[in-house]
């Protein structure tokens, strides 16, 4: 059986199989607040320091380049995309 981490939010708490090493996901979120841009950060660390591997605009979104275009060609390559909701 596989053990399984958690990540406390200010939502609730989610879990994620520790098995997803060299996973690559996508992460799609609000930019509501800084406050849930900033958990979202967090929540890539935790994830790359368990081996999974994240794709993140903050990271892989350069200045000026269409943010529809890096989605559309970003999702397909990757093996999960985890969405983050808020409650706005």
């Amino acid at each position: 059986m596989q053990q399984r981490s958690k990540v406390d939010t200010p939502y609730k708490t989610c879990t994620w199989w520790d098995g997803y090493a060299n996973t690559v996901v996508f992460i799609s979120y609000s930019w509501d607040d800084e406050d849930h841009k900033n958990w979202v950060l967090n929540l890539t660390k935790r994830l790359f320091e368990t081996g999974v591997k994240v794709i993140l605009d903050r990271y892989k979104l350069k200045p000026g380049n269409n943010m529809l275009h890096f989605m559309d060609t970003a999702i397909p390559k990757d093996d999960k995309v985890l969405i983050t909701f808020t409650p706005n």
